[in-house]
């Protein structure tokens, strides 16, 4: 988009006609993002439905990448039975923040949740220092 090559997703402009695409969605999305990571184990409803614009604005968004509204506010849209876990008195930082793409992968994952990683991995990529502890025996949080 930023390259102004509009072809690449439109068919060529017809006079008093609307902009069309190319090709449906996903298809036309694939032209530049590789079909792999929309092909694991555990595929997100829209993505495995190949509704790319349920959650994606093609062309410009205030919210990366080019989703239709922050992440979290997207995301509670469908999960809403996930709101209780933001009213408890601790909260992991990346809910309270609204970062669901922190440990879930929104298109597809080999990992049940669609989680980017299994069990302490998945804790271990930001918590770095337990790691350390849970290596060498020391105490470890479950």
């Amino acid at each position: 988009v930023a390259q102004g090559e509009c072809d690449s997703c439109h068919d060529a402009p017809k006079p008093d006609a609307p902009v069309t695409l190319a090709e449906n969605e996903p298809e036309s999305c694939y032209n530049c993002h590789d079909e792999d990571g929309f092909q694991r184990k555990h595929a997100h409803a829209p993505a495995e439905a190949g509704e790319c614009s349920s959650c994606h604005k093609p062309h410009a968004s205030k919210h990366n990448p080019l989703l239709v509204e922050s992440s979290k506010t997207l995301c509670l849209q469908c999960h809403q039975e996930e709101v209780d876990g933001f009213k408890k008195k601790y909260i992991h930082t990346p809910v309270a923040q609204g970062d669901c793409i922190g440990c879930h992968n929104p298109h597809s994952a080999d990992k049940n949740s669609l989680l980017k990683k299994v069990d302490a991995d998945l804790c271990f990529s930001c918590h770095e220092e337990e790691a350390e502890k849970y290596i060498y025996g020391k105490k470890v949080y479950p």
